[in-house]
């Protein structure tokens, strides 16, 4: 069963599939955190069948370098998909 997870700040959600394999997460985590976001947004669509405006809140959404938040660059405490505990945005931490 897909999971849906809302991100509190930008009042934004997303179903993400259970069975996203790690190497497609690191490939997605390495295009967006580069400056290849639309590059990830094909991986997105091919890979995980995830429409456009969905791609879109993900990419947003996938954290930076060093598991820093990837809106308010905050460090993370947890890998995974996980919330900021400073700006208490949905981070997906890969």
């Amino acid at each position: 069963m897909n999971e849906i997870y809302e991100c509190p700040k930008c009042n934004g959600s997303i179903t993400l599939p259970n069975d996203i394999s790690e190497q497609v997460q690191a490939e997605l985590a390495e295009a967006c955190r580069g400056t290849r976001k639309i590059e990830a947004m094909l991986i997105i669509r091919e890979k995980l069948n995830i429409g456009l405006g969905e791609s879109k809140f993900m990419i947003w959404h996938i954290s930076g370098l060093d598991s820093l938040c990837g809106r308010c660059s905050h460090k993370l405490l947890e890998s995974g998909i996980t919330y900021c505990p400073a700006c208490n945005s949905l981070n997906l931490n890969w």
